[in-house]
């Protein structure tokens, strides 16, 4: 059997992580019945499709034809509920003057990426729900 080791965040570049991704194509395949169209920095979201959004990768997966569109809606905007609340926490936290004159520098420097990557992954979220709208009012 052949081992093969994942790389953690931060160990890869982008073009890296899309070679890691196209050599793992036949594994999707053969777990999920997926197929990867493409990896990289310069892929876009098909109109229609679920995503997630992870530290340094975001998925998109096409559901065209398959999708309905009203429960991903729903679903985009569970996840933008959770994002507001983790990002004003974050928010609340560095605006928080104890916090930043007790901490070590390194903590207040970690929850300040933290707050920057919350917010990414709103922004993420907040786009899909907008072109899942666009992509609704288009079908009636």
């Amino acid at each position: 059997m052949t081992e093969k080791t994942i790389p953690g965040p931060n160990e890869m570049s982008e073009q890296t992580e899309a070679e890691f991704f196209k050599s793992m194509a036949h594994h999707f395949l053969a777990l999920a019945g997926a197929r990867l169209i493409d990896a990289g920095p310069h892929v876009t979201a098909p109109p229609l499709c679920a995503s997630v959004s992870l530290p340094g990768v975001e998925v998109f997966v096409d559901l065209t034809n398959l999708i309905d569109i009203e429960a991903e809606i729903k679903r985009k905007n569970k996840e933008l509920e959770k994002l507001n609340k983790l990002e004003a926490t974050k928010q609340k936290k560095l605006e928080n003057k104890n916090f930043i004159d007790r901490a070590p520098e390194a903590v207040v420097q970690k929850e300040r990426n933290n707050l920057m990557e919350l917010k990414k992954h709103r922004l993420a979220a907040l786009t899909r729900v907008v072109e899942l709208q666009k992509a609704q009012s288009e079908r009636m």
